[in-house]
């Protein structure tokens, strides 16, 4: 057994299929990912994932199960609907969405819920809405870190904010055209990528999207489900 990479997420080992029983592994073929069934308490804390080196695996430990937060707009609540609230992670989950939100306009009785939930990780995902005709980029990004702060303040240190996708559709933003808010969320994702922990969804537009060229379908649900796991095995 040997020891790659220790950290918030545990420790992550590369192991010969021989030393683990055939018995106590099992492949989810949907998210395909590796996970250790067992009835003690060590399996709880355990998630296997296949290696890139022949006949092994990588093996997670976590030494105390986390919980999670997602944290936006609809874009969560229909992943929430997706997955069935679960993201297959070792640990609890919790979804705090609301379709049309922005970073200005959160409801803060659902800030005081994702809050007294006390994450050990949030997933952020709302900035998309934010982008109007008028809106300014460095003034979207100054809300997002003012938000960051605010959560780090309240005790939660692992947050992370999702890239801007694109979008073909901007009925609900008078005036808005695809030109400025392609603009827009490639200055806002720049900012976010050097600025705060940034995570890239890999969508295509539109093969990924459904009917109103905003939101996923089940292919860019999967490859949202996939990219916001991500954090938790990094």
């Amino acid at each position: 057994m040997v020891s790659l990479v220790t950290g918030f997420f545990g420790l992550i080992f590369c192991l010969n299929f021989d030393t683990v029983s055939e018995d106590r592994i099992k492949m989810s073929k949907e998210f395909q990912n590796f996970t250790v069934l067992g009835r003690n308490d060590f399996s709880n804390n355990v998630i296997l994932l296949p290696s890139p080196y022949k006949e092994t695996f990588i093996l997670i430990y976590y030494p105390a199960m986390a919980k999670f937060a997602v944290f936006g707009s609809s874009y969560v609540t229909r992943l929430e609907r997706y997955c069935h609230g679960d993201l297959k992670v070792p640990g609890t989950v919790r979804f705090f969405g609301k379709g049309g939100m922005r970073s200005d306009s959160i409801p803060r009785q659902l800030l005081r819920d994702l809050i007294e939930y006390n994450p050990d990780v949030v997933l952020i995902q709302l900035e998309g809405n934010d982008i109007s005709a008028t809106s300014s980029p460095n003034d979207i990004f100054q809300r997002l870190l003012t938000l960051q702060v605010d959560l780090h303040h309240a005790g939660i240190q692992e947050v992370y904010f999702t890239e801007i996708v694109r979008r073909g559709n901007f009925d609900k933003s008078p005036g808005l055209t695809a030109t400025s808010f392609e603009k827009q969320r490639k200055k806002i994702n720049r900012l976010l990528l050097t600025r705060l922990r940034y995570i890239k969804i890999r969508v295509n537009f539109p093969e990924d999207y459904d009917r109103d060229q905003v939101h996923f379908n089940d292919s860019g649900l999967r490859t949202q489900f996939h990219a916001l796991r991500r954090p938790f095995f990094a």
